[in-house]
C-alpha cells in the first residue's frame, strides 16, 4: 500500500485513497452484508453512508495521524453533493477539502459513488479525483467543467427541498379534490 506523509500532495493522497478503495471496496461488501442490508432496509439510501464509513475509516485515521484536516470528513457533505442517472445506476459526486496540519490548503478529494436506488448495490468501484482548489464555488465550477451531468444536477439539499414542496403541493391538491 502507498504511504502518505505530512507534506504529501493532494495527488499523492488521492492515489493513496484510490489504492485503498481498489483493495477494499468489495471486501467491505463481502464482510458486512447483513449490516449493510439491514441499514438499507431501515435507512434506504443512507445505507451507502454506512458503507463508506466502513470503507474509508482506515483512510481517515491515517490522514489524521499524519496531521491532515478534512472539512467535512471523507467522503464529504451529502447536502452539497450532486447525483444523476437512472434509478438502478446512480452516480454521486461528493467532496472533502484537505488541509495540511499548519492550515494551508492541500486540495480537494472528490469521490464518485456509483449506487442503486432500487436495491442496495454498488455496481462499480468508487473513483477518486483530485482538485487543487478547496473553495466550494471553485470546486463546483471545476466539476461542472468536467461533467455536463454534474453541471445539470442540483445539490442534494436543493433537490430534497423541491421534493418536499412537490409533496406539499400534492397534499393541497388532494385536499381540494
Amino acid at each position: 500500500m502507498k504511504t502518505i506523509y505530512a507534506e504529501s500532495s493532494i495527488h499523492a493522497i488521492g492515489a493513496f485513497i484510490q489504492e485503498h478503495i481498489e483493495q477494499n471496496w468489495k471486501v467491505i461488501l463481502r464482510n458486512h452484508p447483513l449490516k449493510l442490508l439491514k441499514a438499507y432496509e431501515e435507512l434506504s439510501e443512507a445505507a451507502y453512508g454506512v458503507y463508506f464509513q466502513l470503507l474509508l475509516e482506515p483512510v481517515i485515521k491515517e490522514l489524521r495521524k499524519k496531521g491532515f484536516r478534512m472539512r467535512p470528513k471523507l467522503p464529504g457533505d451529502l447536502n452539497i453533493s450532486r447525483e444523476w442517472g437512472e434509478e438502478n445506476y446512480r452516480e454521486r459526486w461528493i467532496w472533502t477539502a484537505i488541509k495540511y496540519a499548519d492550515g494551508r490548503d492541500c486540495g480537494t478529494i472528490v469521490t464518485a459513488i456509483f449506487h442503486d436506488h432500487t436495491d442496495f448495490r454498488i455496481p462499480e468501484m468508487p473513483l477518486i479525483r483530485t482538485l487543487m482548489s478547496t473553495a466550494k464555488k471553485e470546486v463546483i465550477d471545476e466539476l461542472s467543467a468536467i461533467s455536463p451531468d454534474f453541471a445539470r444536477a442540483k445539490d442534494t439539499k436543493t433537490e430534497y427541498a423541491e421534493y418536499l414542496e412537490y409533496l406539499a403541493g400534492q397534499s393541497v391538491q388532494e385536499n381540494l379534490s
